[in-house]
């Protein structure tokens, strides 16, 4: 390992998982070449899936639920005419009728239902958590786990290949969207049953698969010692967020968790970046009675 690696590494690494691969044995991976345990990431894929899996390193943990819970992009392949235990191509088919009577208008028309909030029932193999146990283990030991659906959003759909019976789509959506939901719930409003065969994560929040890399070229990195190199900087997990530069007795209020006056007009709602006029940045903050609370801190006080 080289001389970069270790506990102070921080920030985010854009991995492309691999196919077979879990979330999680991207994290151990991470784990080992970083030197450190405090590893996390911002959203599961499936062991089948593949493309972009954020990874946080160090500090940038705290973070990692404010990535997560912004817009991913996939791109994903239905197969019509056969609906499986997993909605996947994983699972055993549970029934199937000829999609060969479904045309593309079909199709766009049933997608198009998909479209705005809904709500979604999430897969039976899925990492849902029901009175303490994830979905996936009660259904690998031959249970059915008591799911309730969960308010989701698709804000963009469109076609992208259509080769009978399989139609190539890609989804922007909220977090907790499953596109195996999707391509299952698809095959019953056409009538014909469905399932994914292939799931690419695109996005997620700022992190795009263009600029991901791979678990070989982890490796390499952190045996010539440049690990470091490849993490992008915590502040991006909030770049959606407006900015607010603090000077003087503000940063360390802001350093010690206290509240500061507000003093621009309009101030903007939601929580923002804080950052120091050298740059630094320290964190989040919002409104509260009229004065900024941080929310979360980043920097610590000096």
């Amino acid at each position: 390992m080289g001389s970069r690696a270790g506990s102070s590494i921080e920030g985010f690494l854009n991995v492309s998982k691999p196919y077979g691969w879990t979330s999680h044995d991207v994290v151990q991976l991470v784990r080992k070449l970083a030197g450190t345990r405090r590893v996390g990431h911002s959203g599961t894929l499936d062991p089948a899936a593949t493309g972009v899996l954020v990874v946080a390193v160090g500090r940038a943990t705290r973070l990692v639920d404010y990535l997560g819970a912004q817009d991913k992009c996939y791109c994903g392949d239905i197969v019509l005419g056969a609906a499986t235990s997993t909605d996947d191509a994983e699972g055993s088919v549970l029934y199937g009728r000829d999609p060969s009577g479904v045309g593309l208008s079909d199709v766009v028309g049933g997608l198009s239902g998909f479209l705005g909030e809904t709500e979604q029932m999430p897969p039976q193999f899925s990492a849902v958590k029901v009175e303490g146990q994830k979905a996936y283990d009660i259904a690998r030991r031959g249970g059915a786990a008591n799911l309730a659906p969960r308010k989701v959003t698709i804000k963009g759909l469109a076609v992208m290949a259509w080769e009978p019976p399989t139609v190539s789509v890609l989804v922007r959506c909220s977090k907790g969207t499953y596109i195996r939901s999707l391509a299952r719930d698809l095959g019953e409003k056409l009538g014909v049953g469905a399932h994914l065969s292939a799931l690419v994560r695109l996005t997620n929040g700022p992190f795009d698969c263009s600029d991901a890399t791979g678990v070989e070229e982890l490796r390499l990195a952190a045996e010539v010692g440049y690990l470091q190199d490849l993490l992008w900087p915590p502040d991006l997990a909030a770049a959606n967020r407006p900015a607010l530069v603090l000077s003087g007795g503000h940063v360390e209020d802001m350093r010690g968790g206290r509240r500061w006056p507000v003093t621009s007009q309009p101030p903007p709602e939601g929580p923002v970046r804080v950052y120091s006029d050298g740059g630094d940045f320290l964190g989040l903050a919002e409104l509260r009675e009229g004065e900024w609370q941080p929310r979360l801190v980043f920097a610590e006080q000096e």
